[in-house]
């Protein structure tokens, strides 16, 4: 008798136990006393996966690496913890765990992929320094986090992180990234640095008041700046963009705060290049060695000042400042469209010696400044669930030949 007063009440607190296994393909965690088993673990082979019905917090005690992925949709999930884990082998997956406050896992180095959705009231993590520096893909969007501290990744394939409405700062030890990196809808004091990242594969930055890539090198894809807070943006060795043989092209659309942009080493974009509806930018003269623009180039907003040095060194001044001095072969169309009362006989010179599409240059063409974009965000919400930021959106209205470059940008989201 005394021994069931004993037990019984342990059986209300940890629930039924079901015997597990270090080496067993899935390990289900339903309640405290299964988390208690795995101490004795130092791998689990399989995958741990904390069941949807979970309520409180779960510590994983001993255990240091995961085979398999760590995955977890418990809506009731207050915290977890792993203080000896080490490495994931596959997904590091958290998705629609409402309630999650703590995520503490201090040895964590490396995982495959992190993929974190709908964690609104996760304000920071409890990770070491530098923490995971080794991840293929990296997924955080709908949180309160307000930095990536304990985040440290030196290469990755891809990176998408959006609606963080708290996240403030984004700074990464990255090197290059193989396939896209997209920011979106953070913070609006959102600040991005990137000291050594010097190749990537395709890039997108929207709503943030800072981006800083000093030795950025080489975007073998797309690179787009749409939407964005920041007054200046300067890529100062960055010399190519979309590798002929793999398109893309270079954006800067939206950005009304925006007033200089320069790239003094670029001197190829393998695809196209668009200056669209930057309200505040009077002058394009950031690109002294832009050489070849393989698809179209099309300029439009309010410019209103050009400076062109002519192949013969001289230069011809005139009311405003674009320069593309080096220009030599724009594959595509050029289209320079201006609100401003604007001269475009430097211009016209390029109409026979570089480009080989469609010519148009003008002035005082009030349409200039009519290719808005949009911006719209929803939060959704139930009585029994934290609020959550909605997926933020962006639709940049484009005309004639340059409505294939918003499609590209709308496909990367």
């Amino acid at each position: 008798m005394s021994f069931l007063k004993l037990f019984l009440p342990a059986l209300a607190i940890f629930g039924t136990v079901v015997a597990i296994g270090c080496d067993d393909t899935t390990v289900t965690i339903q309640n405290s006393g299964d988390a208690m088993q795995l101490k004795s673990c130092t791998n689990i082979k399989g995958d741990v996966v904390i069941a949807d019905s979970f309520v409180g917090d779960v510590t994983i005690e001993g255990v240091t690496s995961i085979s398999g992925s760590l995955r977890c949709s418990a809506e009731n999930l207050t915290s977890l913890s792993a203080p000896s884990l080490a490495t994931i082998g596959n997904a590091f997956d958290l998705r629609q765990v409402y309630r999650l406050a703590k995520l503490s896992f201090p040895a964590l180095t490396s995982v495959n992929n992190i993929s974190w959705t709908a964690l609104p009231v996760l304000q920071k993590l409890n990770f070491g320094t530098p923490g995971v520096t080794q991840a293929k893909s990296l997924l955080i969007e709908n949180t309160q986090l307000n930095s990536l501290d304990g985040i440290s990744l030196i290469t990755a394939d891809t990176i998408d992180i959006n609606n963080n409405q708290y996240l403030s700062s984004i700074d990464q030890q990255l090197m290059n990234i193989t396939q896209s990196f997209k920011v979106d809808a953070n913070s609006k004091s959102l600040k991005l640095n990137f000291p050594n990242l010097i190749w990537a594969a395709n890039m997108t930055f929207r709503k943030c008041s800072s981006v800083n890539l000093p030795v950025l090198n080489v975007v073998n894809g797309s690179l787009g700046f749409l939407g964005n807070y920041f007054t200046t943006f300067s890529a100062p060795n960055l010399s190519t963009v979309a590798l002929s043989s793999t398109g893309g092209g270079l954006t800067f659309s939206d950005n009304n705060a925006l007033t200089n942009i320069s790239c003094p080493a670029l001197t190829e974009i393998g695809g196209g290049f668009l200056i669209s509806n930057n309200t505040n930018l009077k002058a394009i003269d950031g690109f002294p060695k832009l050489k070849v623009v393989a698809g179209a180039l099309q300029i439009n907003g309010k410019i209103s000042k050009y400076v062109v040095i002519l192949a013969s060194g001289s230069s011809s001044n005139k009311s405003s400042s674009a320069s593309l001095s080096a220009l030599e072969d724009v594959r595509g169309a050029f289209d320079f469209q201006t609100t401003e009362t604007f001269d475009c006989s430097a211009f016209d010179n390029l109409k026979s010696s570089a480009v080989k599409g469609n010519y148009a240059c003008s002035g005082n063409q009030a349409s200039a400044a009519t290719a808005t974009g949009s911006t719209t965000g929803s939060a959704t919400s139930s009585p029994t669930k934290p609020a959550l930021a909605g997926r933020f959106s962006v639709q940049i209205p484009l005309v004639g030949i340059f409505s294939l470059v918003a499609l590209t940008f709308s496909l990367l989201l």
